[in-house]
């Protein structure tokens, strides 16, 4: 059985994009501390930092959090181009 497609929201969410487990096995060395969740889409495991945790429960209703290969499959299947930013530059 297939997944349904992942619908993204043009406005009025921030999409996080977490790095798969099965596509970078080691802990990313360019990221805070990180720990393993499930993907809210597909439910394989992610990598999701401190900083991304920290956004998520500052503001649960505006961040939608996913790995990176539903956030990309998501907006091709849309017809958008992902704007991205460095959370290490957020103050």
């Amino acid at each position: 059985m297939n997944k349904p497609a992942l619908k993204l929201e043009q406005y009025g969410h921030m999409y996080i994009g977490c790095i798969p487990v099965h596509m970078h096995p080691r802990h990313p060395e360019d990221q805070s501390p990180c720990i393993v969740m499930p993907c809210n889409h597909c439910h394989k495991d992610m990598w999701v930092s401190e900083k991304k945790r920290e956004m998520l429960k500052e503001h649960p209703e505006t961040y939608k959090m996913y790995c990176f290969v539903c956030l990309a499959e998501a907006a091709h299947d849309a017809g958008l181009t992902l704007d991205m930013c460095d959370i290490n530059k957020r103050n």
